[in-house]
């Protein structure tokens, strides 16, 4: 079986204002075509703005995410969902 990455996030860091710790802090990972993902953690640990990013209702302060191998997000390309 081929594997191949359909979901790739490196160094992904979302910051809100008046927020002294970051909601992702730096969040790497790489997903295969067949991967099942599961985010669990107790609340207000930043599992939904992982998820918010990835989807692109929020825009990182830095780092990139690439869905099957196209950027999406991160070196000046943001693109909305």
């Amino acid at each position: 079986m081929n594997s191949s990455i359909v979901l790739k996030l490196d160094a992904l860091t979302k910051q809100f204002a008046g927020q002294s710790t970051p909601a992702v802090d730096h969040v790497s990972l790489a997903l295969n075509q067949g991967d099942l993902l599961g985010l669990l953690g107790p609340s207000g640990c930043g599992k939904t703005t992982l998820l918010r990013l990835i989807a692109g209702f929020e825009q990182p302060q830095n780092g990139t995410i690439e869905l099957t191998g196209q950027a999406i997000c991160g070196d000046r390309v943001w693109l909305p969902p």
